[in-house]
């Protein structure tokens, strides 16, 4: 992934627990924001981008460019 991480947005405890733990067993960091602002900086660059449901309605309005 030439250097750059996944991205989840979610402040669910039990969400954020099972993708690091799946991502930690396939040897993957993740980028982690609990919500949009802390998002922003990464979110063109991660090849990947997971959305919790508690964070949807706050990125979809954020309008934010991929």
């Amino acid at each position: 992934m030439n250097g750059r991480r996944p991205l989840l947005v979610s402040n669910d405890a039990d969400l954020i627990d099972d993708v690091l733990r799946l991502a930690a067993a396939n040897g993957v960091e993740v980028h982690l924001a609990t919500d949009v602002e802390g998002a922003r900086s990464r979110w063109q660059l991660a090849p990947l981008v997971i959305v919790g449901a508690d964070a949807a309605a706050q990125v979809a309005a954020a309008r934010m460019a991929r």
